[in-house]
């Protein structure tokens, strides 16, 4: 399906499209995914079995450590923005876990933002807040995270807050 106000990331050869939706429909809560080839070009993508919990567009999505984080972003097209962090972990056939909501957020209510992952960190930078006013704060957390085999998630996003690049924690 056409997306646009999607996020989307490349990780372990293959390329996932989250969220969006389009200007003449509501947002999306699916996940595809693609396998990339040695030519260049995508394979056809799939729709992952697993959806986001909520629809989501104007998010933004990481990977670090075999998981995919899905972060901010609005459930409508009018909406102020949510503080909440999805992640699920990415399966080597390219699929992605069934999506948890982590207890940890931000520490605003974003959407428009972009991230990155760097040094154990992901960083999400800029975004409106609910007003809506441009941001200039980067928020940040760590991604440590420790699994056995295949199942048990011991850590997840190391148990604090995306705290601003000033210290504040809300």
């Amino acid at each position: 399906a056409a997306r646009t106000r999607l996020s989307a990331v490349v990780a372990n050869g293959y390329a996932y499209a989250i969220g969006g939706g389009s200007v003449l429909t509501a947002a999306s809560n699916t996940v595809y995914y693609g396998k990339l080839n040695a030519d260049g070009t995508i394979s056809a993508f799939s729709t992952n079995s697993n959806n986001l919990p909520a629809n989501r567009w104007f998010a933004t999505s990481a990977v670090s450590n075999g998981y995919l984080y899905v972060i901010g972003g609005s459930t409508t097209h009018i909406d102020n923005g949510t503080n909440t962090i999805y992640y699920g972990f990415l399966n080597s056939d390219g699929s992605v876990s069934a999506f948890s909501t982590n207890i940890n957020t931000l520490t605003a209510s974003l959407r428009h933002l972009t991230s990155s992952v760097a040094n154990g960190y992901i960083y999400t930078l800029g975004g409106l807040d609910t007003a809506p006013v441009e941001i200039n704060k980067v928020y940040y957390a760590s991604t440590n995270r420790l699994r056995i085999g295949s199942n048990v998630d011991l850590l997840g996003l190391s148990g604090q807050v995306m705290g601003d690049s000033t210290g504040d924690s809300a």
